[in-house]
Order: C-alpha cells, then sequence, then structure tokens
C-alpha cells in the first residue's frame, strides 16, 4: 500500500469519527411547548364490553361475538 492511499485512508478514518457523534446524537434541545401524550387508551386498542347479571328474567349470560368482555358485577348462579 502506497503512502499517499494511507494518508487518505487515515484521513477519510478522521473526518468519520469526527462527523459520526453529531450525525448520531441529534438535537439536544427539545420542542417548545407542552409534551403530548404519545399513547393510545385502552379503549382504543382494545375496546371491552361489560357483563352484568339480568335480575329481570334471570336468563343466562351467552356471549354470541368475538371480541374481550370484563365482569362488572358477581356473577349469581342458581
Amino acid at each position: 500500500m502506497s503512502k499517499q492511499a494511507r494518508l487518505v485512508g487515515w484521513t477519510m478514518g478522521i473526518l468519520v469519527s469526527i462527523s459520526t457523534p453529531a450525525v448520531l446524537g441529534g438535537e439536544l434541545d427539545p420542542p417548545a411547548g407542552a409534551v403530548a401524550p404519545t399513547m393510545k387508551d385502552l379503549d382504543d386498542v382494545e375496546p371491552r364490553q361489560i357483563l352484568r347479571n339480568d335480575f329481570d328474567g334471570l336468563n343466562p349470560i351467552v356471549i354470541n361475538s368475538s371480541g374481550s368482555y370484563y365482569l362488572g358485577e358477581e356473577i349469581l348462579a342458581f
């Protein structure tokens, strides 16, 4: 390898090592204004339906469609 090729290699290495931290680091000043929420509510991601007892007709609870459900009260068994 010639002396000139080594000099070019060293120069390129130094330039890359100097410029890389500035490119990877990003800006240090945060944007102006209040911080906004970045996450969705659980209802937006997975809407759920409540299951309750039917005290008038004492009908059993039947789930006919797929989805996410939760118990709103204690389930009574007779």
